[in-house]
């Protein structure tokens, strides 16, 4: 894992980037999904 991120605007809204498996977002109904693919190192920008 490269990073964690949480939004400021959206509670229980989790990002984290992945090395070589891209970016999986924890929405607010609990489930993971598959943001963008790739490296998942730049996640700063998906979610605000």
């Amino acid at each position: 894992m490269y990073k964690l991120g949480v939004s400021q605007t959206e509670a229980n809204a989790v990002i984290t980037g992945l090395q070589d498996n891209g970016s999986k977002l924890l929405h607010t109904d609990n489930s993971w999904y598959d943001v963008k693919g790739g490296d998942g190192f730049g996640i700063k920008n998906i979610i605000s």
